[in-house]
């Protein structure tokens, strides 16, 4: 997924519009035409919903090259329906940026978005205090894990395996991972965890002779000692760093 936070102008006019309409069947269609009309390419955009439950907002970004943008904007002002219809071509270089939508969030929760290398080189940088650095890093992956076990479960009114399952999509859907699966016996408090493209590995594959994992792995085991109510101990016992095919977890209750 591209998030449509920022777009190449290339020498265009690259125009973004956010458009206020009634969130009903057919809106989007009605707007739309209007710029198939006048041959306006649409390159990428996102409808969401408004405070108003039955409104709803149209962002997106539009090759307006050579193109009557006030002529556009009155058609699209004059739908029955459209309540308001704001567009700019700001511009910072070769890239038009959108910071209209200042914030993204997640079951009414803020989310914050990193550079993979950016936080890495992060990670980078503590790992140079040696040893201490190592379970710092572990450290900040242990306390979130420890409360996404009981956030998620709150919301998503489901426990233990089936939550684990749910936690593997939530990992993909942050973009940490491209996929996994995970094994739990509550009985024996014991879990594997295999993870496809995990982002702290990813950048060193096939380069390292140990696990990389830290930050990962301080998650997966937060997330299972409050699972099983128990301290757990957590190995990585496989990484794309040293060439294996995925990532692998074993997690044990001490």
């Amino acid at each position: 997924m591209i998030l449509p936070r920022m777009i190449k102008v290339n020498g265009k006019r690259i125009v973004w519009f956010s458009i206020l309409m009634d969130n009903v069947p057919g809106m989007l269609e009605k707007v739309t035409d209007v710029f198939a009309r006048y041959k306006a390419n649409i390159l990428w955009g996102m409808l969401h919903a408004a405070e108003k439950p039955d409104e709803a907002w149209w962002c997106f970004y539009t090759d307006l090259t050579n193109l009557n943008l006030q002529r556009i904007v009155e058609e699209v002002e004059g739908i029955p329906g459209v309540k308001y219809v704001f567009q700019g071509e700001d511009s910072f270089g070769n890239y038009m940026f959108d910071f209209y939508h200042t914030k993204i969030t997640m079951n009414s929760e803020y989310l914050l978005i990193f550079r993979r290398k950016w936080l890495i080189n992060l990670f980078e940088g503590i790992y140079r205090w040696g040893s201490g650095g190592q379970v710092f890093v572990y450290t900040l992956g242990l306390k979130g894990g420890e409360e996404s076990y009981p956030y998620w479960r709150k919301v998503l009114g489901i426990d233990r395996a089936e939550l684990t399952d749910a936690a593997i999509a939530i990992l993909v859907m942050m973009g940490w991972i491209s996929h996994g699966s995970a094994t739990v016996d509550i009985d024996k408090g014991e879990a594997v965890v295999k993870l496809y493209g995990n982002f702290e590995c990813e950048p060193f594959k096939n380069e390292l002779k140990e696990p990389r994992s830290q930050f990962i792995r301080g998650v997966i085991n937060g997330f299972f000692s409050s699972m099983f109510k128990a301290e757990c101990e957590t190995v990585e016992t496989k990484c794309i760093a040293k060439g294996d095919p995925y990532c692998e977890f074993q997690v044990k209750t001490k």
